[in-house]
């Protein structure tokens, strides 16, 4: 915290906590006809990045008041940032609102392969990759390392995404050839919540992108 009292401490950087899994199940249904069904999982709950002060620059007017701050000692992990915004009050057009969030690096993902095989001759195979995976990520932003108020924001992003791949495989007399036909879409949402108060009179934005 920026009040200058020693042992402070509102919250750590840097855990960890994650679990995943895969499976993948093979059926030989013939000789002539293989077929793969994978899928996976992540589930990611750990809280924002460590952060490592690199160097820092004292400001003679805000020294007295944020003083512990500018005492780290460059190259390690001190952090006197609060994830929060406390300012509120008129801006130019819109009321600033204090702001604050947990600072958390949450993460889930999952998808899966149906994978067909299918053996028509010797000398002719067709080959079907079905694919889908899709991912969720909340994730705070705090990059400052200070009690200041000013990049704090919050990110939530979203996306999916499908593909198939089909492979026609054979081989007329000494020359091998390969037909195939590839599709893919996606589609993803960014969300960012951007606090900009470091720069006088301006305030928190939200963006969306698709």
């Amino acid at each position: 915290s920026g009040n200058g009292r020693a042992g402070c401490k509102l919250g750590t950087l840097g855990g960890q906590s994650y679990s995943a899994g895969r499976a993948n199940l093979r059926w030989l249904a013939s000789d002539a006809l293989e077929i793969n069904l994978i899928g996976d999982i992540t589930n990611d709950r750990s809280e924002a990045p460590a952060l490592v002060m690199l160097d820092s620059h004292v400001v003679p007017t805000m020294g007295a008041q944020w003083g512990p701050w500018f005492n780290v000692k460059p190259g390690s992990y001190y952090t006197y940032e609060t994830f929060a915004d406390t300012t509120s009050g008129p801006g130019p057009g819109f009321i600033r609102t204090p702001y604050s969030t947990a600072p958390i690096n949450h993460f889930q993902g999952y998808g899966g392969a149906l994978i067909v095989d299918y053996r028509i001759s010797d000398t002719l195979s067709i080959k079907s990759i079905t694919s889908r995976r899709a991912l969720g990520n909340d994730f705070a932003t705090a990059n400052d390392g200070s009690p200041l108020d000013g990049e704090t924001g919050f990110n939530e992003l979203s996306g999916h995404s499908f593909q198939e791949e089909l492979r026609l495989n054979g081989t007329a007399g000494a020359v091998d050839y390969t037909f195939g036909l590839f599709y893919f879409t996606q589609k993803n949402r960014n969300r960012n919540r951007i606090d900009i108060g470091y720069i006088a009179g301006q305030g928190n934005f939200d963006f969306i992108s698709d």
